[in-house]
């Protein structure tokens, strides 16, 4: 049955009566001022006729800017305490703090807003994207000069180095490498820093910044040494001990500390992206960590500070961070949300217990939260569910969890469908993604009445949103709309198959047309994907060259669509190699090995990983297409980067040195070296099980009965025999019962022909 999108997304006060909107009044009240007037002119100048308005339709609150920038506004419909967005307009300006648009209705202290010329953000970000180039340019120069004369020097030398040779010339590469980097670190300064109110900041940052904006970065960082940040962290807390010894002075000093942390946090912040400017990985990890010990309580610089840690793959740092983090919360709000975060770093070390115990704990309070606030809370909990899926997912490979993930999908449907009568913009999307998810689950369970219902109250949704924001939204309907054609064609419906795959093309297509650059090649690469599906392999191969094609003219470097769009070539790639297309595919892999080369030079801890992945795919192709030297030679270089980063980081990757190193020796046709990885590989695997014998078991077993046909020792057959046995003992399943009824026919016949 479809249900109309409209529905969804009727307005909550049509169903007040007079009597519940007249009770429910509130006020809001603020002040607009000209940004960076004080800063530049000496004297702080206000926005006078600025339209203020709050967002809902209809709205429910409007008020006019005076002569000193002050404005007052009566809320109709909204009770205290309520969040509410704002829209200011004023002829030629705009708002720059835009964070300041959410407000609460009823709330003690003014909005404060900010607002400058077209003109004044355009020539700010000229100035800030040329001092941040030319700063950047003047650092890398200076690096590279000086290792490469120190390669020169070190070249004419009669015995010299050779390895500190090769190193020098690595370092020279990836410095060069960096050239590239520049604009995308110059606008992202430029954009950044356009928007900041210099009025609001204190002493020490507005000198700071000042010789920020000349481009004279060692004199900012001198600045930064005089005034000893670490050191103010120091004073700063052990002030906050005092404070409660000193009550009778504790309201004075409190405003004085609070305002030198709001300076002192101003300067670390920019002290970050300094650093990023630089370079220097490690410094922007250590000021994130003062960051986050002088602001414990603010969730925001903690998750900045643990996504870093997650981007540099530092997950056993992120862990124990975490876990002292959870000792000292004192808020059910932050420890549910440490709790959520602890659990998605244990799932990265497969500590799958300690994730899903942890996964828990934050669900429910998340759910008490939501119960007590639903307002506030009810999307803290979906995302907590989420992660809670993912665990469920993981966990799918050694136990059975399709009621749990399914039971766990309804509840997120229950939250989203409320949520996205509240807030359509938002959680449309949210609840339709989670229909189609559901959707796929009933397919894969064979309740194909329910998967039905589900998949077109999907694209019911989806459709309207298309409608409505086909920009955003037609690329996501056209993967819907292609994702149920092919229900509708594994269930035997040819005719509705065709009409929804048709259906597809013409918004795939719409989509290609109407995409921005940046999104160009995802529709493109789409548009292959749908082609190779229908056999049309030559209209395949041109949308994959033209993807290509875009990603090299465009130079794309942003830091989160780059290695999207490459692991969405090596998807492609994929698709063109199981459908027989080794010349295409060997064309998406090798697309994608060199952006992620470009991106490991730049930043190994983050992409080094994604480069080995890459490799590997490549010798798939080419191993399926008997080209063994070409695949050996890439499994070879995929394995020597797992190596490096095993030995870099071993509780993360050391398992992925295992997997690669048995993949290496089943796949190779020299039986010596298939032998010696796979023995590596048991090594690797019998230190593991005794760490976490429910994940690593199984690949223990798995490894030594490949290590058992290539050797055909008694003593590996025995052992694979023993590791069988414990398993079909110790695991409900069929699986390692059946795997040690193999293991024994196996086994015996090895005695027989003996």
């Amino acid at each position: 049955m479809k249900i109309n999108a409209f529905l969804l997304i009727l307005p909550v006060f049509s169903f007040f009566t007079p009597k519940e909107t007249r009770s429910q009044q509130s006020t809001l009240h603020g002040v607009i001022t000209v940004q960076n007037s004080q800063f530049d002119n000496g004297k702080v100048e206000y926005i006078a006729f600025a339209e203020v308005d709050e967002c809902s339709q209809p709205r429910k609150g409007h008020a006019l800017s005076d002569a000193q920038g002050q404005w007052r506004m009566e809320l109709v419909g909204i009770a205290e305490k309520h969040p509410l967005l704002l829209k200011v307009k004023k002829e030629g300006y705009q708002v720059v703090n835009s964070d300041a648009l959410q407000a609460i209705a009823s709330q003690a202290t003014p909005v404060r807003l900010h607002m400058a010329t077209n003109k004044y953000i355009t020539d700010a970000k000229r100035r800030y994207y040329n001092t941040g180039y030319t700063e950047a340019e003047k650092n890398l120069n200076k690096k590279l000069n000086a290792k490469t004369n120190e390669l020169i020097n070190l070249q004419k030398q009669t015995n010299a180095d050779q390895n500190k040779i090769k190193a020098l010339q690595e370092e020279t590469a990836l410095l060069q490498s960096q050239y590239e980097q520049l604009d995308s670190f110059a606008r992202d300064l430029a954009d950044k820093y356009a928007r900041i109110n210099l009025d609001d900041a204190g002493t020490l940052y507005q000198n700071v910044f000042r010789l920020f904006q000349a481009g004279d970065l060692e004199g900012a960082m001198q600045l930064w040494r005089n005034a000893n940040l670490s050191g103010q962290v120091n004073n700063i807390l052990e002030e906050e001990k005092r404070i409660g010894e000193l009550k009778r002075v504790a309201s004075e000093r409190d405003s004085v500390k609070n305002r030198r942390k709001e300076e002192l946090m101003q300067n670390l912040l920019l002290k970050v992206d300094a650093h990023q400017l630089r370079f220097e990985w490690d410094s922007v990890g250590i000021t994130l960590r003062e960051i986050v010990r002088l602001d414990t309580s603010n969730l925001n610089n903690l998750g900045q500070y643990t996504y870093f840690l997650y981007t540099q793959k530092q997950f056993p740092a992120a862990i124990a961070f975490l876990e002292k983090a959870l000792a000292t919360s004192n808020t059910p709000e932050r420890r549910g949300d440490l709790l959520i975060k602890l659990g998605s770093f244990y799932g990265k070390m497969n500590e799958y217990v300690q994730e899903e115990k942890s996964l828990l704990e934050g669900v429910g309070i998340y759910r008490r939260l939501a119960q007590e606030k639903p307002d506030v809370f009810s999307f803290h909990l979906t995302q907590a569910l989420h992660q809670l899926i993912f665990c469920y997912y993981s966990k799918e490979k050694y136990n059975n969890q399709d009621l749990l993930i399914e039971q766990t999908y309804l509840e997120l449907l229950g939250i989203y469908r409320k949520l996205a009568v509240q807030n359509p913009g938002i959680h449309l999307f949210d609840l339709a993604t989670t229909l189609r998810l559901l959707g796929s689950i009933y397919t894969n369970n064979k309740q194909n009445t329910l998967a039905e219902k589900y998949y077109l109250e999907a694209l019911d949704v989806y459709r309207e949103m298309a409608r409505q924001m086909p920009d955003l939204y037609l690329g996501t309907l056209a993967d819907a709309l292609s994702d149920v054609s092919k229900y509708y064609r594994d269930n035997n419906k040819a005719q509705k198959s065709e009409e929804l795959s048709g259906e597809a093309l013409d918004v795939c297509r719409l989509w290609a047309e109407r995409a921005s650059v940046l999104k160009k090649p995802y529709s493109l690469i789409f548009l292959g994907k749908f082609y190779l599906n229908n056999a049309q392999f030559a209209e395949a191969e041109k949308m994959l060259m033209q993807a290509i094609d875009l990603v090299r003219k465009n130079n794309f470097q942003d830091a989160w669509e780059l290695p999207s769009l490459a692991s969405s070539i090596t998807d492609l790639g994929n698709d063109f190699a199981r459908a027989g297309k080794a010349e295409q595919a060997e064309k998406a892999c090798e697309e994608s090995i060199r952006i992620f080369r470009k991106l490991a030079m730049e930043n190994q801890a983050a992409f080094l990983d994604e480069l080995a992945r890459s490799l590997e795919a490549l010798s798939r192709i080419h191993r399926k297409n008997k080209q063994f030297s070409q695949a050996t030679a890439e499994q070879e270089e995929s394995l020597g980067l797992y190596r490096k980063l095993a030995d870099i980081n071993p509780d993360v990757f050391m398992p992925e040195l295992a997997s690669n190193l048995y993949r290496f020796g089943i796949f190779n046709d020299q039986p010596l070296q298939a032998e010696k990885a796979l023995e590596e590989s048991s090594d690797i695997y019998r230190k593991l099980a005794r760490q976490n014998p429910d994940v690593f078991l199984p690949e223990l077993a798995k490894t030594l009965r490949s290590l058992s046909k290539v050797n055909n020792k008694e003593k590996t057959w025995l052992e694979a025999l023993e590791v069988a046995r414990r398993l079909a003992q110790e695991k409900d399943s069929e699986v390692f019962i059946e795997d040690l009824a193999s293991c024994l026919f196996e086994i015996m016949r090895y005695y027989g022909e003996k």
